[in-house]
């Protein structure tokens, strides 16, 4: 039996962030992160990351399903200045992964072979 419209968009919205832009607050996947305070909570539990690896995250959670390349990505970091090597956005996203692995969420951040990476709940 077929899915209505309105019941894809609604799977398709239960399965994006939810942002609130009150208080710069995305929240997905069991993820939350606030860029007005610079806090990062996985399944409610507060979590440190690098200045790097939190803008990496707030990036792609702010933009999640699309793949990004690594040029932009570090391009978001603010990376640009110290003329990294190549790998350097491998290397955030190594460790944005294994912050995130404790709570089961490491899979929220997936490869897109020959393309960069992308932020997806699915």
């Amino acid at each position: 039996m077929p899915l209505a419209l309105k019941e894809v968009d609604d799977m398709k919205h239960e399965n994006s962030p939810a942002s609130n832009d009150a208080g710069g607050k995305i929240i997905a996947g069991g993820l939350e992160v606030s860029l007005d305070t610079y806090r990062v909570k996985a399944n409610g539990v507060h979590i440190l990351l690098t200045p790097s690896e939190f803008h990496l995250l707030y990036f792609l959670m702010s933009n999640p399903e699309s793949a990004h390349s690594r040029a932009l990505l570090l391009s978001k970091i603010g990376k640009r200045k110290t003329l990294p090597g190549k790998r350097t956005v491998d290397v955030h996203i190594r460790h944005l992964r294994a912050a995130l692995e404790p709570f089961g969420l490491d899979g929220l951040i997936q490869t897109v072979h020959g393309r960069g990476y992308r932020f997806s709940c699915v």
